[in-house]
């Protein structure tokens, strides 16, 4: 479909995620501009951010599930953040007690501590729309957005198919080389085991999650091919 050149340059694992944040950023907004509604493409906009950070940018065995899982946290923390601006709640006790609860709740699993703390980002983001649209309108932003990030990420996977690989693999061989990197310092420089081995340890961890992460690419692929 492409040249060998421009295969290459495509494939690339950098280019490849750069261009679809890109166009999943740009797309809502290009849209908005033309019916005449920017400052609803812009306000789309921000979605894909609460997505990153809770880990739906690419596509696993269950991605759907978790897609909704996100949107109706981003929805439910939005909701409770107006109603508890609407009762006059102090924005500091507000924030506080959101990043008390989503912050203890995250240290649960891997699934909730990315899923949490990008709960907290969109209930600070609606801080912004409170007062200013109706309450009903950034649940449907943060709902839509979240299908829209979803499903454009599942439509790239689905074009390049073998991309979310790729992207995983390289991951997983920067974070190896990092934590050998870091196990070799340890264990030649005599420094404090107390100090040296948590962040050891959270390497170990994300290479694991990443191990997994790959693993089950491994398998969708493999089912994608049968079918």
């Amino acid at each position: 479909m492409f040249p060998p050149m421009w295969r290459r340059l495509i494939y690339h694992p950098d280019i490849n995620y750069a261009l679809r944040q890109t166009l999943v950023l740009c797309l809502p907004v290009a849209v908005g501009l033309m019916l005449g509604e920017l400052r609803f493409g812009l306000l789309f906009s921000l979605v894909p951010a609460c997505c990153n950070i809770a880990g739906l940018d690419t596509p696993h065995k269950r991605f759907f599930k978790r897609l909704i899982i996100g949107a109706s946290l981003f929805a439910t923390c939005s909701l409770l953040t107006q109603v508890l601006l609407a009762k006059d709640v102090p924005l500091p006790f507000l924030l506080t007690g959101l990043t008390l609860v989503l912050g203890v709740t995250a240290e649960l699993g891997p699934l909730h501590a990315k899923l949490l703390p990008a709960s907290l980002l969109a209930a600070i983001f609606t801080l912004s729309l409170a007062g200013y649209m109706p309450v009903w309108e950034p649940l449907l932003i943060y709902a839509l957005g979240t299908l829209w990030y979803g499903l454009f990420n599942w439509f790239w996977f689905w074009i390049w198919r073998e991309q979310p690989l790729r992207e995983s693999l390289s991951l997983l061989y920067r974070e190896l080389a990092d934590y050998c990197e870091a196990k070799y310092s340890l264990l030649t420089q005599h420094t404090d085991p107390d100090k040296a081995l948590p962040p050891l340890l959270v390497r170990q961890q994300k290479a694991v999650d990443l191990i997994t992460q790959c693993y089950q690419q491994m398998h969708m692929l493999s089912a994608q091919n049968n079918t």
